[in-house]
């Protein structure tokens, strides 16, 4: 009874596609992608006597592993600007991977605009 039931075709079918789904699954955290992620800027150091102008967002490319990127979540992160660096006026700021706070697993790919204009104004 036992063997009839095994070497039954849709038991072995069954065993096929669990064995394939499964080594699929393995080898699917293995792979290299990119995802596009919009990130916030966020100001630190900000003086309340002053009011900053500025990008609300940037479009940011990243690469890793799918398991490492499906680890990390967007939305605790963003942009990190010191303000305290820069007096009134407007400014140029050159946006890189230090103003993010990326694991060493995940690579920046691209960062949109890569530069911001930043006007601090007195209130």
């Amino acid at each position: 009874m036992i063997k009839q039931i095994t070497l039954h075709h849709n038991f072995i079918k069954c065993i096929a596609v669990i064995i394939g789904y499964s080594i699929w699954a393995i080898l699917a955290q293995q792979q290299a992608i990119t995802v596009h992620v919009k990130l916030p800027i966020c100001f630190y150091q900000t003086s309340q006597d002053y009011e900053l102008q500025a990008p609300e967002y940037v479009q940011i490319a990243l690469s890793g592993y799918r398991k490492d990127l499906s680890l990390y979540d967007p939305e605790e992160n963003a942009l990190h600007i010191n303000a305290s660096n820069y007096p009134i006026g407007t400014h140029e700021i050159k946006l890189d991977k230090q103003n993010l706070f990326l694991p060493n697993n995940i690579k920046l790919v691209q960062l949109k605009p890569a530069s911001i204009k930043v006007e601090i104004i007195k209130k």
